[in-house]
């Protein structure tokens, strides 16, 4: 409150942005323009390194800075966060993995070392800071936590914490303790509470002509995604990651599960990612980033915390940010930019600009269409375009008709043994007019489903509209 009095400018613009619906202030202007409220009001800021340049004005300050797994941030990318503190803790893990490179590969490779420019002394500074400054600021420090014990080394500056208590069950650290090039059994750890298969092995047959480090079996993909699947028909209320050794592993688990939810179209709501804990498919690299992301990932999923707030223009910029960069370095076959796409798209059409959401959701079709028109398309990639042919928010990106064939295809690869194929089918027979089809169809649809099936009803209700509908047409 005595901020608040302090300051009334300063409380004026945060009532007045507060009480506005759209067309807010960027975050950056508005902590430049009220930073003495904001930081009364709330005085602990958490973000990731990444964006701090982006939010942050030069000139705010904060008591304390503290880096959490800072084995996994670059010391460039944590020097904007180290200049806006007073102090710093650094706290992280030697053992972990260093900072991934993916998205930065090629910048330094016109670093040359022998091209060190000498630094200006430091008058005051003792011989051992300037030669342990100088050690820290070389090439071969992956990450701030690097730089940090070497310049602030043990036992005074930096300090070891030997307690692990976050592994529900001990064997889950039992591994990695035991390991002498890791703990050396230098972890106190806890019995857990509740004992059970808390580890358990599954393995596939041995392929040969599959094999090496950088090759994705298709049995260990499928294995993976039957166990999720059963998982989240089992047990939905619990939480669940997977783990890839490999980005390529980690893209084509991510794939098939795709069409795996083109069967169990109930299942949506799990993967949907709107949980406190949403499921995710990540390679070891980035199973971190839930704690620190790299730069994309927290501009994404800034984006999408925007669109689930309803605020479109703060969600549009991130995603135009991030899209440009998506395109070129994964390509528009990789998920995670069609992903972006669709972020845009829909910030795009919570700000009503039709014309620029449009061509966005066209070209998610078109790239949906053209895996659909390989012949080799799988039943699941057929049903997902035509269901959108037949669904899709925009009339104009609607084709009954051409969904009608693709999902005719859908069915005559699956023996017409797939109820929610066979659904997808009968809406287009209803949109091209053959409503008695339709009928036939979704009464099929609903003989292969048992009578406990989740979402039983939806293909209920759907029957129940077609025979309405043809009762309308023959009155």
């Amino acid at each position: 409150v005595a901020s608040r009095d302090q300051f009334k400018e300063q409380d004026e613009i945060i009532r007045h942005q507060a009480g506005l619906k759209k067309r807010h202030m960027p975050i950056r202007d508005l902590i430049r323009e009220a930073s003495d409220v904001l930081l009364d009001l709330k005085p602990c800021w958490a973000m990731s390194p990444l964006v701090v340049s982006q939010l942050l004005p030069p000139n705010t300050q904060f008591d304390v800075v503290i880096f959490d797994e800072a084995s996994q941030i670059r010391p460039a990318d944590a020097i904007s966060a180290l200049l806006r503190g007073r102090q710093a803790i650094v706290a992280g893990d030697p053992h972990q993995l260093p900072p991934t490179t993916f998205f930065i590969g090629g910048i330094e490779d016109d670093y040359d070392e022998d091209d060190e420019r000498e630094l200006p002394d430091d008058d005051g500074a003792s011989p051992a800071l300037a030669d342990a400054m100088d050690a820290a600021l070389t090439s071969d420090r992956e990450s701030i936590l690097d730089v940090m014990r070497t310049l602030l080394p043990a036992p005074h500056g930096t300090r070891t914490l030997n307690w692990h208590y976050r592994s529900k069950d001990e064997r889950l650290i039992t591994f990695s303790n035991s390991q002498p090039t890791l703990y050396d059994w230098s972890l106190t750890t806890f019995p857990g509470a509740i004992r059970g298969d808390c580890v358990k092995l599954v393995t596939v047959p041995f392929d040969p002509a599959n094999h090496g480090p950088s090759v994705s079996p298709s049995a260990e993909v499928r294995q993976v995604v039957d166990l999720v699947i059963a998982h989240a028909l089992n047990s939905p209320k619990q939480s669940l990651g997977v783990v890839a050794l490999g980005l390529k592993h980690a893209e084509r688990i991510e794939e098939q599960l795709r069409v795996e939810l083109g069967i169990h179209p109930q299942l949506e709501d799990y993967f949907s990612g709107n949980s406190t804990e949403p499921f995710f498919v990540k390679n070891l690299e980035r199973v971190l980033g839930d704690e620190h992301p790299d730069t994309l990932g927290s501009i994404t999923n800034l984006g999408a915390l925007y669109l689930s707030m309803n605020r479109f223009d703060d969600a549009r910029a991130m995603f135009e940010r991030s899209l440009p960069i998506k395109r070129r370095v994964l390509g528009m076959g990789h998920p995670w930019t069609r992903i972006a796409l669709r972020g845009l798209a829909r910030a795009y059409d919570g700000l009503e600009r039709n014309d620029d959401a449009l061509p966005l959701w066209r070209e998610l079709q078109e790239f949906q269409l053209a895996q659909a028109e390989d012949p080799d398309a799988s039943a699941q990639v057929l049903n997902a375009a035509a269901w959108d042919l037949l669904t899709n928010e925009h009339a104009e990106l609607r084709d009954p008709a051409r969904a009608l064939t693709l999902a005719q295809r859908a069915v005559d690869k699956v023996g017409g043994n797939d109820p929610a194929i066979l659904d997808t089918l009968a809406l287009a027979q209803h949109l091209t007019g053959d409503t008695a089809a339709a009928i036939e169809t979704e009464k099929k649809a609903l003989s292969l489903l048992p009578a406990d099936a989740p979402g039983r009803g939806d293909y209920e209700a759907a029957l129940a509209k077609y025979v309405a509908a043809l009762e309308n047409e023959s009155d």
